[in-house]
């Protein structure tokens, strides 16, 4: 597309109000009116029906500052969370309302700062949970607060109400700019790039010197000239005649952005590009999670903005992200971030400062993209919402800087999209509201199902075709939701995992099939019912139950989230987690356990668990993956790490003997690597062997590679990843226990039997000691410590045994998820380049993302 093709704008409509029952009564603060209740679980306690609208009261924000503007995430997060967590709240609308923390138009000024990130974790959290979360923005007017019922009811997901009225955002095109940005301004003096020795930054360095003529930069990033590809950066750009300097500066610090800004007297322009990324879901999302994430992003725009007040600039840029609008799902705290900076630059602007926001959509092999492998077009699907999006290349996202600067707007989104896609959405009834505005709709009667639909072709069938169109239309939600061209190339008996889901995935499907069968689905619907086949018979109990005839489907009950009562060993547990006695809850799982049947050596063989392949390729060895021991884990970990080998090599995942329900446990530590050890000699059949655990994973993987050579299967290559020795892998229980709680809805369950096995193993390792290595081995180790781990410089994993060490991008939660494609990468140069014969200790060496 060309560049003003691929330029949008937010304008906000007006839309039809309400009725007027909808509407409190009475003047001054209608609000007072309605019921009142400290939190979420006060209200689902209250006798009688749960109201099915909950007001949450976020007018009083506070003042801009980073503190504010992380209480009102803390709060916000606090409710989704609840609300999620609660199935008694299940059919709620949660709507929270602020006021002044958007801007409805081009010269809004924002003055509730603070509450502009909660925007941007509501849309996400919209985009996880559609119909469950309603946004409403009051401007002071007392028409506008009386009107609060009547926006509700107008059945949007955003609304914004000024002097009464109804307005609700619709992204349209920006006109072609008559002419080129005008940068003379800037280019007089020296730009400022957060973030720009590598990624969006550095590119847009490049773009400046070559284009606009700037000759003097100040590049920052965390590490400065250390940086991956920094000085590479200097000398190219010293080449195109610009003077470059390079600062190691965190961004997020008020005082080292001060001394940034002080010690340059020529201060023209400000690019901030700056930025990092912690995905989760909401359901199991943390304030660590959040901080991070900020920091980069509101704590140094705000650091940005302040400090440079005095100054006459010329430039002064916020690369921001389309999630912050479309609220991407597992990037609610990077939307919020996002949402922060897109109401920055409307305050600069309408104060007559200069003040630009890019929305970007996702550049092609640059900045946070580059460690994602392929299926770009999937990903961008997934956060949008719609399959119109198109990621693009570094070359047009240069045009798309000088059209966003040359537009004269504050916020201006920056990415290619395909309008027949747009129309064939619109015409299904699936296109996301924010895109419905770029093609004209089809007058549709209130109520009316598209032809076709799953509804229709239920409707009067007879038992067989009822079953032949479920199966079909799940075929084809499957398929969609992985990007497959064919639907007929989904095998119904094969595992999810195998098929590719990983949490985003199957967040994306849960909400199709809510979709098409109008049922509510159990956000772990995909973990109890792992095959297309389980799933469609679990689809057709539901309909069968709730009388689904064709003509209505009720909707279904939400799952109960598996908490035991008070006396049961998970509340047991989650008590001892919240005391700060996280060991003595191992201990009481490790206990209960021991009234659990367990196998011994001698019947390890017939316990061997059945593999679940992930990835098909050629070349040897076969990858063998063990999970961690945690009570969440399970093949699923290595689902994205596996598509990086597709087509190439073999991965197979191994469950670990007694994590599920109908499993014994082993009696000790040796019988379970021979179970394992016998699962790999008969999936290997005589092909050579590698063998990968993960974290705690990646000591019982010791443990079976030698039981693997006691089976005659000598592995030729052991992979550790982020696996610390028994003395020094405590200090991380707290923080990985804090996500396995928190990570409950949105994943595998804690189950008593879960945790049983995860106290067995754990029992087992605190007495077991490593042995010689048998093979090569690699440890792998995250670049970045954990949330909640101090960064003392004594926190990375460590090895004792002979072994070669290499450091990838990311943390011990993440190099398994968003970094999960560096990690296979290391992992992949290695085995093409590994010692032969005797095991010996090998130098380590750092693997950087490269463009």
């Amino acid at each position: 597309a060309a560049p003003r093709d691929a330029l949008l704008r937010l304008a906000w409509h007006e839309t039809a109000a309400a009725g007027a029952n909808d509407r409190p009564n009475g003047g001054g603060d209608a609000a007072a009116a309605l019921d009142a209740h400290p939190d979420l679980a006060a209200i689902a306690a209250t006798p009688g029906a749960v109201p099915t609208t909950v007001l949450a009261d976020f007018r009083a924000a506070g003042d801009p500052t980073p503190a504010a503007a992380r209480e009102v995430l803390d709060r916000a997060l606090g409710l989704l969370q609840a609300a999620l967590a609660d199935d008694r709240l299940g059919a709620s609308r949660l709507v929270f309302v602020t006021q002044g923390a958007v801007a409805a138009g081009d010269d809004d000024a924002v003055p509730a700062l603070a509450a502009a990130p909660l925007w941007g974790l509501v849309r996400s959290a919209q985009s996880e949970h559609p119909d469950r979360f309603v946004l409403v923005d009051l401007d002071d007017a007392e028409a506008s607060l009386a009107a609060l019922g009547a926006a509700v009811a107008t059945g949007e997901p955003q609304v914004a109400v000024r002097d009464g009225r109804f307005l609700v955002p619709r992204l349209e095109r920006v006109g072609a700019p008559g002419t080129a940005p005008d940068l003379a301004r800037a280019a007089a003096g020296t730009v400022l790039i957060t973030g720009g020795t590598s990624g969006v930054g550095a590119e847009l360095a490049r773009h400046l010197v070559a284009r606009h003529g700037v000759t003097r930069l100040l590049l920052t990033s965390r590490r400065g000239a250390q940086a991956p590809g920094a000085r590479e950066l200097e000398q190219e750009l010293a080449g195109l005649g610009a003077s470059v300097r390079i600062v190691a500066c965190d961004v997020g610090d008020r005082a080292q952005v001060e001394a940034l800004v002080r010690g340059e007297a020529a201060l023209s322009g400000v690019v901030h590009a700056a930025g990092t990324a912690d995905n989760s879901l909401i359901a199991s999302m943390d304030a660590a999670q959040v901080d991070r994430v900020l920091a980069p992003k509101v704590d140094a725009a705000l650091h940005l903005h302040e400090l440079t007040q005095d100054l006459d600039l010329g430039l002064f840029v916020l690369c921001s992200s389309m999630a912050a609008t479309f609220g991407g799902p597992g990037q609610g705290n990077y939307a919020a971030a996002n949402a922060f900076l897109d109401a920055l630059a409307a305050r600069r602007r309408a104060s007559g400062r200069a003040g630009v926001s890019i929305a970007w959509g996702l550049w092609e092999g640059v900045g946070m993209t580059r460690d994602l492998t392929g299926g770009l077009e999937q990903l961008l699907g997934r956060l949008s919402g719609s399959a119109a999006l198109r990621p693009f290349p570094a070359e047009l996202g240069v045009e798309l800087f000088d059209g966003a600067l040359a537009a004269g707007l504050p916020l201006v989104f920056a990415g290619p999209y395909r309008v027949d896609i747009i129309r064939q959405e619109v015409a299904a009834g699936t296109v996301p509201p924010l895109l419905s505005g770029l093609v004209p709709a089809r007058p549709q009667a209130a109520g009316a199902r598209r032809p076709g639909s799953l509804q229709d072709r239920l409707s009067g069938a007879g038992d067989q075709d009822r079953h032949e169109a479920i199966v079909e239309e799940i075929r084809v939600q499957i398929a969609t939701a992985l990007g497959y061209e064919s639907p007929e190339s989904i095998r119904m008996d094969r595992s999810f995992l195998e098929l590719g889901f990983d949490s985003l995935v199957s967040l994306e499907l849960r909400k199709r099939l809510q979709s098409v069968t109008g049922l509510t689905l159990a956000s772990t619907i995909m973990f109890d019912h792992p095959t297309p086949a389980a799933l469609i018979a679990h689809l057709e109990g539901l309909g069968a139950a709730n009388g689904a005839d064709g003509r209505a489907v009720a909707a279904a009950p939400p799952s109960a989230n598996g908490h035991a009562g008070a006396g049961s060993v998970t509340e047991m547990f989650r008590r001892a987690h919240q005391l700060g006695k996280a060991a003595d809850g191992i201990t009481l799982a490790e206990a209960a356990a021991r009234l659990r049947p367990r196998f011994g050596l001698s019947h390890a063989d017939d316990r061997a668990p059945a593999v679940i392949p992930l990835a098909a390729g050629a070349a040897e060895p076969i990858v063998f993956c063990i999970p961690s021991l945690v009570a969440t884990a399970g093949p699923h970990e290595y689902v994205r790490f596996a598509k990086s080998f597709r087509e190439r090599r073999d991965v197979v995942a191994l469950p670990v003997p007694g994590f599920a329900a109908d499993e014994l446990l082993p009696s000790t530590l040796e019988a379970a690597a021979m179970a394992l050890a016998a699962a790999i000699k008969r999936h290997a059949a005589g092909r050579e062997v590698a063998i990968v655990g993960y974290s705690t994973g990646g000591l019982l993987a010791q443990a079976v590679a030698g039981a693997c050579v006691r089976e005659g299967v000598t592995p030729t290559a052991v992979v550790l990843l982020d696996s610390y020795t028994i003395e020094s892998m405590w200090r991380l229980t707290d923080p990985v226990f804090d996500r396995m709680i928190l990570a409950e809805g949105s994943g595998p369950e804690i189950t008593e039997h879960t945790l049983m096995a995860m106290g067995t193993y754990l029992g087992m390792l605190a007495t077991w000691a490593p042995t010689q290595a048998v093979a090569p081995t690699l440890l792998v180790k995250a670049s970045d410590p954990m949330p909640g781990v101090v960064d003392d410089g004594d926190w990375t994993a460590t090895w004792t045994a002979h072994h070669t060490t290499v450091e990838v991008p990311g943390s011990h939660l993440t190099m398994l998820e968003d970094h999960a494609d560096s990690t296979a990468r290391a992992i992949e140069e290695w085995l093409l380049g590994r010692p032969r014969g005797s095991p010996r200790r090998g130098r380590m060496r750092r693997l950087h993302r490269a463009r």
